[in-house]
Formats: C-alpha cells, sequence, structure tokens
C-alpha cells in the first residue's frame, strides 16, 4: 500500500497484486477517510471471492454426479476449517495466488475428464474460446500474483503439451501463449512503459539453500575453512561474519541480506558449482542445512509450524499512525478473541497430536502424493497433468527462504479436497460415458 500511495512501483511484492490491492484500498480511503475501513472492505471483498470460489468447486462436483453427503462434506471443511479464515484475511499475495491457483487445478481435472469423454470429437469447453480465455486468465493470474508461479507454468507445459496433443494447437494457445505474455509484460513494459523498479533481492531467495549451506559451515565449520573458500564464498555472501551470526536454520532472510545480489545474477552457474564443492567436502553441515530448512513441507511431525504466521495466534486489525505523513500500515491493533486465540494454539502446538495435524504442511502433501500414487496405480497417466502444479509450486516451497511457512503452499489446503476427490470424479466420468455408449447403441 505504501507503493499504491507513493505511486512508486517495484517487483518485489508481485506488481499487479500491489497495484489491485494498494488502489483499492486508496481510492475507498479517499472517499471515506478511514484507513482501517478501507482495508476491512478490501478483505471482505476477498472472502466473498473465496466464497464464490468454493460455491464453482461444489457446482463442478455436481457435474460429475458426485453424491450430495460428500458435497456437504465439502462445504463444511470449506466453510468451518479455521486455517480458511485466518489466512483468507491476509491481504497478501499467496491468497489471491491460492484462490487463482484452485480455479486453474479444478478447470484443468475439468478438461481432463471431457477430453477423455469426447475423445476425437471437436466437443467440450476446450472448444469454447471463451473459455480457454478463461484459461489464459487463471494461468497469467497464478503467474501475476506470485512469483514463483512463472516457474510453475513454465515446467508445466511439457506435460501439458503431451497430455493434450491431440488438442495441441489448443493446449499452447492455453499454457504457452499466457508464459510469452507474462515476458513480454514483465520486461519492456514492465521496465519502459510502467517505470517498475528492478529489485534485485529476489535473486537471494532462489539461492537460499546454498547460502544457508554456507553460512552453517561457517558458523559450525568456520575454523576448517580454507581462505580460498572463504574468499569464494565471499563473492556471494559479501559479509560472511554478519551471516554467519545471524545464521537461523529455519530462515534464510537474515543471510539472504548479506548476499551479493548482482553476483548472483551475473553468475548463477558459479554458486551452484561452489555448493556442490562444499557438499563434497563438508557433506553432513550441507545435508543438515537442507534438512532443516525445508522439513517443514514433507514431514508431518516437523515442529517448524509450532507457531502461526506473523508470530502471532490472534486476528489483527491494521491501525494506521500519522497516516498523510507516512502512508505505511506499520502499527497493529490486536483484537483479543480467547476462544479463537485459544484454538489456534492448540492447532500450531505440535505437542497436541490429533489437532495439530490440521496444520502439518508435511500432512496435507502426503495426501495429495497418496492420491497421485493410486492415480498412477490405476492407470490414469492423464490426470499427471492435474499434480503437476501442486508438485511443482511445492518444490519451489522447499526451495523457498522459509521452512514450513503455511502460506506459502497454502494452496495445498483450497485444492485439497479437489485431489482426494479425483478418484470419484474419474471414476463418475467412466460410468457415465458407458452410460452414453449405451444409449447411442439402443437407438
Amino acid at each position: 500500500m505504501d507503493e499504491a500511495f507513493e505511486g512508486t512501483y517495484k517487483n518485489l511484492h508481485p506488481f499487479l497484486h500491489t497495484f489491485i490491492v494498494g488502489n483499492s484500498v486508496k481510492l475507498l480511503y479517499g472517499i471515506n477517510n478511514n484507513i482501517n475501513l478501507s482495508i476491512a472492505i478490501v478483505t471482505y471483498i476477498e472472502i466473498i471471492i473465496f466464497g464464490i470460489i468454493c460455491g464453482l468447486i461444489i457446482r463442478k462436483l455436481s457435474k460429475y454426479n458426485v453424491r450430495f453427503e460428500i458435497k456437504l462434506i465439502v462445504f463444511l471443511f470449506y466453510s468451518l476449517f479455521p486455517i480458511f479464515p485466518q489466512i483468507t484475511l491476509y491481504i497478501w499475495k499467496d491468497t489471491a495466488f491460492s484462490m487463482f491457483f484452485t480455479l486453474l487445478i479444478l478447470e484443468i481435472i475439468d478438461i481432463l475428464l471431457e477430453n477423455k469423454k469426447y475423445g476425437k470429437e471437436k466437443r467440450g469447453n476446450i472448444y469454447n474460446n471463451w473459455y480457454i480465455g478463461y484459461i489464459i486468465f487463471l494461468v497469467s493470474m497464478v503467474m501475476f500474483m506470485r512469483h514463483n508461479g512463472y516457474y510453475v507454468m513454465l515446467l508445466t507445459i511439457p506435460i501439458a503439451l503431451i497430455v493434450l496433443r491431440k488438442n495441441i494447437f489448443r493446449a499452447l494457445i492455453m499454457f504457452v501463449l499466457p508464459i510469452i505474455l507474462y515476458m513480454i509484460i514483465t520486461g519492456p513494459i514492465y521496465t519502459n512503459i510502467l517505470n517498475i523498479k528492478k529489485y534485485l533481492y529476489s535473486e537471494g531467495e532462489k539461492y537460499s539453500i546454498p547460502l544457508q549451506a554456507m553460512a552453517r559451515i561457517g558458523k559450525y565449520r568456520g575454523e576448517d575453512l580454507t581462505d580460498e573458500e572463504r574468499k569464494e564464498i565471499t563473492r556471494y555472501i559479501w559479509n560472511y561474519d554478519e551471516a554467519i551470526k545471524n545464521y537461523n536454520p529455519r530462515v534464510s532472510d537474515m543471510v539472504k541480506l548479506y548476499s551479493s545480489y548482482e553476483q548472483l545474477k551475473e553468475d548463477p552457474k558459479g554458486i551452484i558449482v561452489l555448493y556442490f564443492k562444499l557438499l563434497k567436502k563438508y557433506p553432513k553441515e550441507v545435508i543438515l542445512s537442507l534438512i532443516e530448512g525445508t522439513d517443514g513441507y514433507y514431514d508431518p511431525e516437523s515442529k517448524v509450524t509450532n507457531h502461526v504466521p506473523e508470530g502471532n495466534s490472534t486476528f489483527e486489525i491494521v491501525q494506521a499512525k500519522d497516516w498523510e505523513k507516512m502512508p505505511v500500515i506499520y502499527k497493529r491493533r490486536i483484537v483479543n478473541i480467547p476462544f479463537m486465540t485459544k484454538m489456534y494454539e492448540n492447532m500450531y502446538n505440535k505437542e497436541n497430536m490429533i489437532i495439530s495435524w490440521t496444520t502439518s504442511l508435511g500432512l496435507i502433501m502426503w495426501l495429495i502424493f497418496l492420491i497421485f500414487g493410486y492415480t498412477i496405480y490405476k492407470k490414469e497417466y492423464r490426470y499427471i497433468l492435474a499434480f503437476t502444479p501442486i508438485i511443482l509450486l511445492w518444490l519451489t516451497c522447499i526451495a523457498s527462504p522459509v521452512s514450513g511457512d503455511l502460506r506459502y503452499i497454502y494452496a495445498s489446503y483450497t485444492t485439497l479436497p479437489i485431489y482426494l476427490l479425483l478418484p470419484i470424479l474419474i471414476r463418475n466420468n467412466n460410468q457415465m460415458l458407458e452410460v452414453e455408449e449405451v444409449e447411442k447403441e439402443e437407438k
């Protein structure tokens, strides 16, 4: 919002999300002169959109004859599961990203089901130009709402082209065209037309894993480092001593702060070569650095999420001070709701065996992997495409600077019912296909 009020943008936080949310708050603030009310209105709009998406999911389940009882469970899951109101209240890129990501997964599955149903017949939504435009929009929003969305969609392309090879031209339009548009918009248009400042801080995020390993080696094996190794490391971490001092095995932000962004951008190969060189000499420290920095995303018993996002289990209302002088929110007023505070504390307390499973990112991902494995076991290979984006998103989270941050992989929660019900959707679709074949023969 600071960028929106000042009119100077940088693409550290995705520009499009900053522009939409920031200017919405700015517009409302100009009307009602109340920053809390302005933020609240934008938040409620986000909540309403999430509700609509939940309705679309249930509507899609009805399309494939999913039983009422199952749809009711899905409805109650989205309505009552505490994670959803908590994260949806954040006017943050991850919330918007997850909503668009969920819609995209829903439509990819629908395309795959219809593609099998109609075969070579030129029928189904994929032959509707408006629908293709909708898919292009969703793919684009996944990329524009979060930077790693670009890598997720880019690496999804080969699978999409293989699975949808019978509709290769339309697959190219749906998945490749948005990539080209994204590169043009975030390249010359952002730089030359919109004057959005380049911010190299994100370069450090790309290399969180090797940077963390280097900091850990300096902290625990610093006396074994040769002058040559230290010299090589300081090419990428300009203040190596401070990085070692502030090393946190779960969060790479303090190490990233001292990384040489220009050097990382100019010589990405060099840091990877150095990383494997250090792995060979200091395998224990490099491997422990990797595990401690990533286990929150795959270990169901990980203690990393023993706290809530932002470090406080209560709901927060933002309150601005001296808004005219400094249009940035820096004072928070906590709304203390004892029951809800206790509930969230219990959910994030890993000593509580059952209730804490609701915040286990590793458990959620293993459930998705289980359905993925079952789909492969049933030889429904085309549906690999449906799992590709969530797996790629999970991999980018592993490479992220924070271990086990729920908002990073929030999309795993929003898409969980879709993935869990995929075997039922496939079965019902096959049954519907058999019925249609019988009806055709009778005619």
